[in-house]
């Protein structure tokens, strides 16, 4: 039979002291091993995520795999030991005839029995010069633009993709419009005043000009959109309806880059998308360069093009990240024109793109159909395959 101890003068006694300090280490111990783990798990989870991002970036290095109508994981692949070539791109007098559209090729009968008076007219704009733009300078493989070329950080961006460019009514750049023109700012296209429709037309028209000529001195190959055409097919002026006005190929993009944030002209800001490199379908990022009117606000949009693979027809097909799709032999070659006085460039297939985008009757003049104009040019950009 056990004593029980007594303590003495001057000590303590607690019959469980022991067994509670024992269970206060093993607490600790067992914090230690959860924190422990935690940081394990932490790292573990960094390390996976680090590695699905450079498996992203590996997928460049890879042809495009067709994913429906466009590959949605594209990210540009820049090979810093091949040389550019943007020499391959050959400048023609008259090589093809000026349209290849046919009167079967439209549902409309006004437009069909009209179709040869229609290029007759538009053939008396082009100036005869072509250009022909090889297939690979839509690819996702490109050569690096210029020497210290660092294609990472924008790979990085690439991969983040976010929306970069706000605009007011898909005219006005959101970040100079509201300051330099409040009156332009908020108020509704259908309530704008002949002064403001003026001073509206005057700014896209100083836009175009000062792209093509920013074009012209540095050798870019570029085209219009179906929204910028439009108002070609009617021997009109330039109107302020569309902001997306250029298609670029993604071998000319990357050219382009070196010029982001400057000015043109000193009046026009330069602004290149910094998630450029995502070539994926992104409705909300699909703008990749941005020519801003520094003085009212208003801007035209450049969209580069992606080789995607081959449509159901066999036509190497190549998108925009809209996305559109566009038939590559309807773009090429490109036909040198005039839209009120400036010199532009126009896809091949043009009168096809604006039926195919517009409406056949967008082609027919306005007093033979009840589609006001203003709506034609206010059309959403689509994202239907456009069989140019």
């Amino acid at each position: 039979m056990h004593k029980r101890r007594v303590p003495t003068a001057g000590t303590s006694f607690h019959p469980r002291s022991k067994h509670q300090r024992r269970g206060y280490q093993l607490v600790v111990i067992g914090m230690g091993f959860l924190l422990t783990a935690v940081l394990f798990v932490m790292i573990v989870v960094m390390r996976l995520d680090r590695s699905h991002q450079l498996s992203q970036l590996d997928d460049a290095h890879h042809p495009p795999k067709r994913q429906g109508k466009l590959n949605t994981a594209s990210v540009l692949d820049i090979d810093d030991n091949w040389t550019p070539t943007i020499s391959d791109i050959q400048d023609a007098w008259n090589i093809v005839p000026n349209f290849p559209e046919t009167p079967a090729d439209f549902e409309n009968q006004d437009v069909s029995a009209q179709l040869s008076t229609i290029q007759y007219r538009l053939a008396a704009r082009d100036t005869g010069r072509t250009r022909n733009i090889p297939v690979t300078h839509f690819s996702l493989h490109q050569p690096a633009p210029h020497a210290g070329f660092h294609a990472y950080p924008a790979a990085k961006a690439a991969l983040l993709n976010t929306p970069y460019f706000q605009s007011i009514a898909g005219l006005k750049d959101a970040r100079y419009a509201p300051a330099l023109v409040p009156q332009l700012a908020h108020i509704p296209r259908k309530s704008w005043t002949p002064q403001t429709e003026s001073l509206a037309r005057d700014s896209f028209r100083a836009l175009l000009t000062a792209w093509s000529l920013f074009a012209s001195e540095r050798d870019v190959a570029w085209w219009l959109t179906a929204a910028a055409l439009h108002p070609w097919v009617h021997d009109a002026p330039l109107q302020p309806h569309a902001a997306r006005m250029v298609h670029v190929s993604v071998r000319q993009l990357l050219q382009l880059v070196s010029y982001n944030r400057t000015r043109v002209q000193e009046r026009f800001l330069f602004d290149v998308n910094p998630g450029y490199m995502h070539r994926g379908a992104s409705k909300e990022n699909a703008v990749d360069v941005r020519l801003v009117d520094t003085q009212t606000g208003f801007m035209l949009d450049v969209l580069a093009l992606t080789y995607v693979g081959q449509g159901e027809d066999g036509e190497e097909d190549v998108a925009c990240k809209t996305p559109e799709v566009f038939a590559y032999e309807d773009l090429i070659p490109l036909h040198e024109t005039w839209l009120d006085g400036i010199r532009v460039w126009r896809p091949h297939a043009a009168l096809r793109m604006v039926a195919q985008e517009l409406g056949e009757d967008a082609l027919l003049p306005p007093e033979q159909t009840q589609r006001r104009q203003l709506h034609v040019f206010a059309q959403p950009h689509t994202s239907k395959r456009l069989r140019m």
